[in-house]
Formats: C-alpha cells, structure tokens, sequence
C-alpha cells in the first residue's frame, strides 16, 4: 500500500470550482489596438518629410559646432506640427481564434490569385485568404469604434458595407487600408503571455 502523495480524488477538482475558474477566465477583457489616421492625410505625408529631415539632420550636423541647438530646433518643429494634426482613430478588439478561422475559411484566395501569389512569389508559398475580401471582412469584425476628429467619445463602428465604400474612395488608399488590416489583425495575433523576465521592465 503506497502512502503519502495525493491520490486521483485528491488530484480531481471539484466540478463547481472548475466552472468557476472556467467563468472567471471567460471575464477576462477584450484585448484591444487602434491606429490613428490623420484626418488630412497631406499633413500626415509632411510629418514624414519633417522626420527625415530631423534625421539627415542628425546625421550630417553631428560634428558641427551648435549642432545641438539646430536638432533642438528641428525637434520643436516636429513636435509643433504634430500638435495641429487632427485624426481618426479606429478602435479594434480580438474577436476569437474561432472567429478568425471562419472568417478565414469564408474567404478563401481563389485558384487565379493562388497562381499569381506562387508565380510572384515562388511555388513552395500559398495564400491563406482572399486578399480582396478578408481585410474587409477582418476590419468589420473587429471593430468596435472609432474617435472622430477632436473629439473623445468613441462613436459606433463601421459596418463591412460602408468598409468597402471608404476603400472604394479616392482619398483612402490602398497602403491605409493595409495598415488598418495589419492593427486589426495584430489584435487576435499578437500573444498576451507575460514572461517572468519582462516583469519590472517596463
């Protein structure tokens, strides 16, 4: 007769506290990403400029004499121009690994954009979606908001109907559209794990 240990029933939780682990785990929020499109999109492509020119600049003046007043110079330039800027932002939160693969499994690439994905890329790759439906699809599933212009209060969602209109205008280009499908995306993709060593560091 084997003594000490735990035995099966020892090791077995009781049922009614399984479901409420279960339960409290089902509470667990959301997690939620958003990305900021500028409202003039002109003033978005000039704050790139000025950023490259706040770069060339520390990498050209950084022997001169007074070079740490013209950096300084150029910064409150950037920053100055940046408070001007009004945007948009679009809120997204995780829907489910479950979602995410009927979604997928909606939208599949079709065999013509399958064979355009392999001769451009290489056989040995494959597309897991439709590139013209899934973004879409994606962005309309996870969003759950958006914060107009100059303003604080998160106003409904876009539905996929009005998705496709917004694309379908000259004014939101094609690389916003990606870049709104990549935040969308990033809220069900990117892991939640917190690893012992990260603690602390922030």
């Amino acid at each position: 007769m084997l003594t000490g240990g735990t035995t099966d029933n020892e090791r077995r939780p009781d049922m009614a506290d399984q479901e409420s682990v279960l339960s409290e785990l089902l509470k667990r929020p959301r997690r939620r990403t958003s990305i900021k499109m500028a409202a003039d999109p002109n003033q978005a492509a000039r704050l790139a400029e000025l950023r490259d020119e706040l770069g060339e600049l520390k990498q050209t003046i950084r022997r001169d004499a007074g070079w740490t007043d013209k950096i300084a110079e150029k910064t409150a330039e950037v920053d100055e121009f940046v408070d001007t800027i009004e945007v948009w932002e679009f809120v997204f939160e995780s829907v489910g690994s479950q979602a995410i693969e009927q979604l997928e499994a909606k939208h599949p690439p079709t065999a013509k954009q399958q064979a355009e994905h392999r001769a451009e890329n290489g056989n040995d790759t494959r597309l897991t979606t439709n590139p013209e439906t899934f973004p879409q699809v994606l962005l309309a599933a996870t969003m759950t908001g958006i914060v107009k212009p100059g303003e604080t209060e998160i106003s409904p969602p876009l539905t996929f109907d009005e998705i496709k209109v917004l694309f379908a205008s000259e004014a939101w280009t094609q690389n916003d559209k990606v870049r709104m499908f990549w935040r969308a995306r990033e809220a069900d993709a990117t892991t939640t794990q917190m690893l012992i060593g990260d603690l602390g560091n922030g």
